[in-house]
């Protein structure tokens, strides 16, 4: 199967390539997409084939190569991309990468600062005389910056807070409640619900200027329409009065395609 894929991934490429050249540029970063993903799939077969030959290739590397082509299947969005539906929907996810990335950068500064403050606030409670398995699983989710910002990612995009705040509370000190109530109401609750508003706008003005880019290729359209009338009419009125007789329009409408634009 992954065999057969490659071959049709590549046909298709080709078929690309040789039918749109000039869509093609090496500047774009659709194209260093496709270069990559076909060196990979050029990569695997040479692997299937030394594989189906006797070959010893690594399956570490084997598996590596499979994983990463398995990232060709986002071509389809191409294919989805041609339907109104899908293609909305593309353009609202397009639209709203920007607030994404700056979403994420404000949540950042939030759990990094958060994740300092309570990392070096649990730290005196290893040396303590608490049970070794209460000092582990702290350890395990608040030991370091990094294994407290995870666990602050994880309560504050998973709703999994009680669980992950609930034992330091009780055996640690009743005083972090005003901590994580401080971070839960205003980050896991206010913040993100900010976040999502703002997602839900650019989707709404993602849906907006798609009709207004439908009403003005419309409006081309028919400006388009418009403007081979007079083209015709012109080339009817061979007198150049600007008035066609009864004659001359019957007379015209003898040819077809002046018929099929009236």
């Amino acid at each position: 199967l992954d065999f057969t894929f490659d071959i049709f991934f590549l046909i298709e490429l080709g078929f690309r390539v040789v039918s749109t050249p000039d869509s093609i540029s090496l500047a774009t970063f659709e194209t260093l997409g496709m270069i990559f993903m076909a060196l990979l799939s050029i990569a695997e077969i040479a692997m299937l084939l030394c594989q189906h030959s006797g070959l010893h290739v690594s399956e570490d590397v084997f598996h590596y190569v499979h994983a990463l082509a398995c990232f060709r299947s986002l071509r389809c969005l191409r294919t989805l991309a041609r339907f109104k539906g899908p293609q909305l929907l593309l353009k609202a996810c397009q639209r709203f990468l920007h607030s994404l990335f700056w979403a994420m950068v404000f949540l950042s500064v939030f759990m990094t600062s958060s994740a300092l403050a309570l990392a070096n606030t649990l730290f005196t409670y290893y040396g303590s005389s608490a049970s070794i398995d209460d000092r582990t699983w702290i350890w395990q989710r608040y030991g370091t910056t990094f294994r407290s910002m995870y666990s602050l990612f994880e309560l504050t995009f998973s709703g999994s807070w009680p669980s992950q705040t609930r034992p330091l509370i009780e055996k640690v000190h009743a005083g972090l409640v005003f901590f994580f109530l401080v971070y839960i109401t205003t980050v896991a609750f206010g913040i993100i619900r900010v976040i999502t508003a703002v997602f839900l706008r650019d989707t709404l003005d993602a849906a907006a200027s798609d009709a207004e880019e439908q009403v003005a290729a419309e409006l081309k359209k028919r400006k388009e329409y418009a403007g081979k009338l007079e083209e015709i009419f012109a080339a009817i009125d061979s007198e150049g009065k600007g008035v066609l007789t009864e004659n001359q329009l019957i007379e015209a409408l003898e040819y077809p395609k002046i018929r099929a634009y009236l």
